[in-house]
């Protein structure tokens, strides 16, 4: 797991100064494709050291309760309008299930408004 955060920039305890990591883009604009590859990676896992449990997001049994979701899990309820209908559209465009829900998340961890977020 730590591989994984120092591939994405961010690796434990190395961060000197009590501020935190710099929350400017300059910083975080070249390791988007790690960090691309590392949200897609932790979406697919179904077993090994960090397993994300989709049974939270099949609770609504339709793609429009497991984007809400998402928004709630993923965004604290903040997710722009277009990213919500990006993602229902996906999740709706193919057959409802645990490997459809977990590309969805995919794509909401690679969303520019998550990387901020």
């Amino acid at each position: 797991m730590n591989g994984q955060l120092t591939n994405v920039g961010q690796p434990l305890f190395v961060w000197e100064t009590p501020d935190g990591y710099p929350d400017k883009v300059e910083y975080w604009a070249g390791n988007v494709m790690p960090r691309w590859t590392f949200g897609s990676t932790l979406a697919a896992q179904a077993s090994g050291e960090i397993i994300i449990d989709i049974a939270l997001f099949q609770k609504g049994g339709n793609a429009d309760a497991t984007v809400a979701t998402i928004d709630q899990r993923l965004f604290g309820g903040e997710m722009d309008a277009t990213l919500r209908a990006a993602l229902t559209a996906y999740l709706k465009a193919g057959t409802y299930n645990a490997t459809r829900i977990r590309e969805t998340l995919a794509l909401a961890f690679s969303a520019n408004t998550f990387q901020w977020y």
